[in-house]
């Protein structure tokens, strides 16, 4: 029932299009929706199957027993299975990923494909106001599922790595085999470098959508604290990206862990207390003072 009233509205809007002369803008509407989703697939899928690839390496180790009437044989395991596994496990999660790619990625990058300069200028960034209605919200959904498959593709490697035990626990710390280490140490490190982008991109959407208590406009404590703070955060989660490969690199678990810290605490202190103290020591006491050149700024 719900495939039969999916193909009927899908019908019916064919048919309107059609009708109203417009069926030219609905396929090229359908194209790009569906291939940024068929797209995003297939790289989904070519990018586990390489890491999994990578981490096939380690089944050295791995066997399987048959056993034959009294005798026991260890033998490697095939490496048909082993590919056949990778191939499977990639075009699920290639079909997943794609099937939960929004409709509205593909509508974004096609306004991108078709955007142009409004020739208005925000004073704050000093970006033509074109930049924020095309591009920003893509360039957020794109680094947020970059996010989300780089996390993907480290838990499947991390788990890979424990089961053929090229990652294990042992004498109170974590032990890896050398690719292994550079493996899970470049892909921690891309996070964190991804991270940086995004909180660098949350500035733009910060100016359209401010925490200030009025009326959630771009306010006092977004432009002096928040603001800032992003950019530094920014700059921290790269510098700890890079810090984190090249502990992996050099088998520094300190300079990993430090890493990974800083920008914990960089989030806490940076990206949250600071901006509570400024709104609650400088805004709060005097707030329609402070406010009143951001409420001007943002109705112009």
């Amino acid at each position: 029932a719900g495939f039969g009233r999916l193909v009927s509205a899908a019908y019916v809007e064919i048919l309107w299009h059609a009708q109203s002369g417009y069926n030219a803008v609905f396929w090229r509407r359908v194209f790009w929706e569906w291939g940024a989703r068929i797209v995003a697939g297939v790289v989904v899928a070519a990018l586990v199957f390489a890491n999994l690839r990578i981490v096939s390496g380690t089944l050295n180790g791995v066997q399987i027993k048959r056993r034959f009437g009294n005798l026991e044989i260890s033998e490697q395991l095939p490496k048909s299975y082993v590919f056949w596994a990778m191939t499977g496990t990639s075009a699920l999660l290639g079909l997943w990923f794609g099937g939960s790619i929004t409709p509205s990625l593909g509508r974004l990058l096609l306004l991108i494909r078709n955007s142009e300069a409004w020739g208005i200028v925000e004073p704050m960034l000093n970006h033509d106001v074109g930049f924020y209605v095309f591009w920003v919200p893509a360039l957020l959904q794109l680094v947020i599922y970059a996010l989300v498959v780089t996390f993907l593709v480290f838990t499947l490697s991390t788990a890979g790595y424990a089961a053929t035990g090229a990652l294990s626990w042992g004498h109170g710390r974590v032990e890896a085999q050398e690719p292994t280490r550079l493996h899970l140490g470049a892909l921690l490190g891309l996070f964190l470098v991804l991270m940086g982008v995004r909180l660098w991109l949350s500035r733009f959407e910060l100016l359209l959508d401010g925490t200030s208590d009025v009326r959630g406009i771009f306010g006092f404590a977004d432009a002096e604290a928040r603001l800032p703070a992003m950019q530094t955060l920014s700059i921290i989660c790269v510098v700890s990206g890079v810090a984190a490969f090249w502990g992996a690199w050099k088998n520094r678990g300190a300079m990993m862990a430090s890493a990974l810290m800083a920008v914990v605490l960089a989030m806490v202190t940076i990206g949250q207390l600071y901006p509570s103290l400024i709104q609650s020591l400088r805004v709060e006491p005097n707030e329609l003072e402070r406010e009143t050149p951001f409420i001007e700024s943002n109705l112009e």
